[in-house]
């Protein structure tokens, strides 16, 4: 998944995700070099949650490129 200044949706996003049944789930999350505290909320769902996230931490590249 890419984030970009999303902080207000990523507890959901997130939780929803992690709470699937009967799958395992990881997720790798890139963010698109955020200026919101969705890089803070990240490093907190990252620490919640370390088998099931892993995070990249990037400079901004733009929507298309950041999903590639």
């Amino acid at each position: 998944m890419s984030t970009y200044n999303g902080a207000a949706y990523l507890d959901e996003q997130i939780e929803s995700l992690i709470n699937q049944k009967d799958v395992e789930v990881q997720i790798l999350i890139r963010d698109d070099g955020s200026t919101d505290d969705t890089v803070a909320k990240l490093r907190v769902l990252k620490q919640r949650y370390p088998q099931q996230i892993i995070l990249c931490l990037e400079s901004n590249v733009g929507v298309i490129k950041s999903f590639f």
